[in-house]
């Protein structure tokens, strides 16, 4: 099999990282007494949590209307952010593929994300060491699963969709980016991750 792969595009919420979200969703309820459904409705890519992702809203806004929507108040607001952002930690095995990775490919980010927690992950976790690039939601007013954040990431890349590889939690990604041509692997953990790069002959 010939590998003409030049880029490795990697999602970051439920691959790189835990499934934070969902973690602190069940965190938060917990720690506040909130029904869980309560806190997915902001937390989850719903309403003004998809606004937020997509930067039509900022942080000021978006927790506003958070507080006013499951009824808290600005230090709740506060904690359940840090909590928020706190829950994604880096998958096991995953810092230590990308590193063997980057030694021959371009590690690239595309994901539907907010800034804060970004920004908030970057410094945490020294992001900028691992990654070559990063395309996200708030920058560019798309997310996935539609092809369109997939299609700006190629073109500002200047590379073709069969030079990249896609790796995502998701099938439903998976499956945006197999019909741009893209080669793919549907992420479960590290091990099963390097089995299929193995297998692609990309590692």
């Amino acid at each position: 099999m010939k590998n003409n792969i030049k880029i490795i595009i990697m999602d970051f919420g439920g691959t790189f990282f835990t499934d934070g979200t969902g973690i602190a969703i069940k965190e938060v309820a917990n720690k506040l007494g909130l029904p869980e459904k309560k806190i997915e409705l902001i937390l989850r890519d719903k309403g003004e949590g998809a606004l937020y992702r997509l930067g039509k809203i900022d942080a000021k806004t978006f927790w506003e209307k958070a507080k006013k929507r499951i009824g808290i108040n600005s230090r709740q607001a506060k904690e359940i952010e840090l909590i928020w952002h706190s829950s994604y930690k880096p998958n096991k095995g995953m810092p230590a593929l990308v590193k063997k990775l980057k030694k021959k490919y371009k590690i690239v980010v595309v994901s539907g994300n907010a800034p804060e927690r970004i920004k908030y992950l970057k410094k945490k976790y020294s992001l900028n060491k691992l990654f070559d690039d990063y395309f996200f939601s708030f920058e560019y007013g798309v997310t996935k699963p539609s092809p369109k954040l997939f299609e700006i990431a190629l073109n500002k890349l200047r590379v073709k969709p069969e030079e990249c590889l896609m790796i995502d939690n998701s099938r439903k990604t998976i499956n945006k980016a197999k019909k741009l041509g893209c080669k793919m692997i549907l992420f479960k953990n590290a091990a099963q991750t390097s089995k299929d790069l193995i297998r692609l002959e990309i590692l």
